[in-house]
């Protein structure tokens, strides 16, 4: 699976699980994804979840109550302060270099989720055009319910995967990349997310 990764319009590559029975997501999640590159030495990999109804389409949480807003569903502004898109990562290929967290507890340490990644940022090793690497990407904690039916979508795109925090900020930012990403599965690369999912109903 491949994407364009310096163009916006490119949604990247998409990945779908659809739940079968009332689950939900409860804390951290990580992806880990084999990717190469042929026309640039660094990726710079961004990655979102996001929630899907019954019928496949992809929704928003509006972080203030419509009614205090004073205005209807539609018409709230598409920005980050408004609406919520969903648990989000990203990580320089370059910086992927996993340590022990220096200042964790030898008893956090033996508590900690097979999510939680410490990236030290001590070095840059860029990639070899072409060379495939193991990203390790946390993801922001998160709780989402799910109804049987609706569905999770992992998106791994080349731009910022949340909305701007002002409109003038919309395709701004800047990053490394260049051509096209292409992201690695079966039996020698094993790209996979972890996700905490529950399904105990609530009482």
């Amino acid at each position: 699976m491949a994407y364009q990764s310096d163009s916006w319009d490119d949604d990247g590559a998409h990945f779908v699980h659809k739940f079968d029975t009332y689950t939900e997501l409860i804390g951290y999640s990580k992806a880990t994804l084999y990717m190469s590159c042929i026309d640039e030495d660094d990726l710079d990999v961004y990655v979102i979840l996001r929630k899907l109804d019954a019928n496949g389409r992809a929704l928003l949480h509006i972080n203030i109550p419509i009614e205090s807003l004073g205005t209807t569903e539609e018409k709230v502004p598409h920005l980050n302060i408004f609406k919520y898109v969903g648990p989000n990562g990203r990580l320089r290929a370059s910086h992927r270099e996993i340590k022990p967290d220096p200042e964790a507890s030898p008893e956090i340490s033996a508590s900690v989720s097979p999510a939680d990644v410490w990236h030290p940022h001590e070095r840059e090793e860029k990639i070899s055009p072409g060379q495939i690497v193991c990203l390790e990407i946390p993801l922001w904690p998160s709780g989402i319910v799910f109804q049987a039916g609706e569905a999770i979508r992992l998106e791994v795109k080349g731009h910022e995967v949340t909305l701007p925090e002002f409109p003038n900020l919309d395709r701004v930012p800047k990053n490394l990349n260049k051509g096209k990403h292409v992201i690695h599965s079966g039996p020698q690369y094993r790209s996979s997310i972890i996700l905490p999912l529950s399904n105990k109903q609530p009482k």
